[in-house]
């Protein structure tokens, strides 16, 4: 978040701010949100001469020392959903079992019916002499 801190910006404790949009911003403070790069890099030299000449190359970077734990908590609906996933995939697993032992009956079957169509004798054409 110092590198990059459009992308990252600085870490707040929780609930210590309330981000708003651009468009909400402007209308509560009533300052654009949007500048050109003229007024960007006057912000920057307002910035570069309010840092005391004496500083040198330390500049100070915002660190707070109070440190915030977190902790993943998820919520109901979270927990509900998974017990709903587990049963949909049981589901699942059942009916493709159901359709894998259907498929193995008929081709058992077929394989039965064929053997008198391919020179082998069916069953009812054996006899006992």
């Amino acid at each position: 978040h110092h590198a990059y801190p459009r992308e990252c910006p600085f870490p707040h404790m929780a609930g210590a701010t309330a981000p708003m949009r651009g468009k909400e911003w402007e209308k509560k403070t009533g300052i654009k949100y949007l500048v050109n790069k003229t007024v960007m890099e006057r912000h920057i030299q307002d910035l570069e001469s309010a840092i005391p000449a004496d500083a040198g190359d330390e500049v100070s970077i915002p660190w707070s020392p109070h440190e915030e734990l977190l902790v993943h908590r998820l919520p109901t609906e979270v927990v509900g959903e998974r017990s709903r996933t587990f049963f949909r995939g049981l589901a699942m697993i059942a009916a493709i079992s159901s359709l894998t032992v259907a498929t193995l009956r008929f081709l058992s079957a077929g394989k039965r019916s064929a053997k008198g169509v391919f020179g082998y004798p069916r069953k009812e054409d054996k006899h006992l002499v």
